[in-house]
């Protein structure tokens, strides 16, 4: 029933600014795994599922940051 969407490539020229402050992925999932009801974390995980082309897991991971976010 649902497809996987198509790579958002421009997300990753966007992004790579703010992942080059982390110098890894290691160092985002390790702060993530740290701090996993973190709603910043949460968005920016949205954005490499994006980045990566799953539409189901980056809006699984922005429900989850609304969730989390401060009211």
């Amino acid at each position: 029933m649902f497809q996987d969407s198509t790579p958002e490539a421009y997300f990753h020229l966007a992004l790579f600014n703010v992942f080059s402050i982390f110098n890894s992925v290691h160092l985002f999932f390790f702060s993530f795994q740290k701090n996993s009801s973190s709603w910043v974390l949460l968005n920016l995980a949205a954005y490499y599922w994006r980045i990566k082309g799953n539409a189901l897991q980056a809006v699984e991971c922005l429900r989850q940051a609304l969730y989390f976010s401060p009211r």
